[in-house]
């Protein structure tokens, strides 16, 4: 009876050990390389760019985007090798370098949106016209902000600088922020020689000043419809349109 309580003690304790060595290597494939999240979005489409070397994520089914806060995908493993080919699964995630032009357009749902380090590139109107759009976290490598990116978006009121760094524009497109009457902060800074597009700041009443002294070119209106209590620091405006102030009742300084 000793024999086999000692041998019934001594196979609960064998069990045990195995049990916790199974424990161990599930742990290890849910925490190691073996064990990969690959999310497949029913919302997006992402295609190959050649010259871009990344991926170009477009909305593919608006009406299943999340509502409210929104942060865009860095990578993934599901994406068309060019425009004509199908979505396809790979071994390797890529990263996402672009919004694609339109993507977000008219979207009514979005409040905020955050865009990645990964990305070096809007499109133009990528996100127009999205009415309760407030606030968008910036990728830091972006330097360029095309023509209607935000235009239309008029209850936006923050584009801020992630915790890595403001990014440094160059260009800013036609209408990039027209009709942005909330728009009171712009968390990047201008490169120099930067451009500026036509009537690319119209309309955005509640931006307080801004700073064009390195400025290569301004369009024409590009600030048309800006108050009386708004500040421009123009510097030299050679090389700039000469209506570039045209219906600008604004502080020029």
């Amino acid at each position: 009876m000793l024999i086999y309580t000692g041998m019934k003690k001594k196979l609960t304790a064998i069990i045990l050990c195995l049990c916790l060595v199974a424990a161990g290597a599930a742990l290890f494939t849910a925490c190691g390389e073996e064990e990969v999240v690959r999310t497949q979005y029913s919302y997006y489409t992402f295609t190959y760019d050649d010259e871009l070397k990344g991926l170009v994520l477009d909305v593919s089914y608006s009406s299943l985007l999340p509502s409210g806060a929104l942060s865009l995908p860095s990578e993934s493993y599901f994406y068309k090798d060019n425009a004509d080919a199908e979505t396809t699964e790979h071994e390797t995630a890529v990263p996402v370098v672009k919004v694609a032009d339109g993507a977000f357009e008219g979207i009514g749902t979005l409040t905020s949106v955050s865009v990645p380090d990964s990305y070096y590139y809007l499109g133009e109107g990528c996100f127009a016209n999205c009415k309760k759009l407030e606030t968008v976290t910036l990728s830091r490598n972006v330097s360029s902000i095309p023509a209607d990116a935000f235009s239309g978006c008029y209850k936006l009121e923050t584009i801020a600088a992630p915790e890595t760094g403001a990014a440094t524009v160059t260009s800013v497109g036609d209408r990039a922020f027209s009709f942005c009457l909330a728009l009171r902060s712009t968390g990047f800074d201008f490169g120099d020689g930067v451009t500026i597009g036509e009537r690319a700041y119209f309309c955005t009443i509640s931006l307080r000043s801004i700073d064009l002294t390195g400025a290569s070119a301004v369009g024409s209106r590009a600030f048309q419809g800006w108050l009386s209590v708004q500040t421009i620091t123009a510097g030299s405006s050679s090389g700039w349109a000469a209506d570039w102030n045209e219906d600008c009742s604004a502080v020029i300084n």
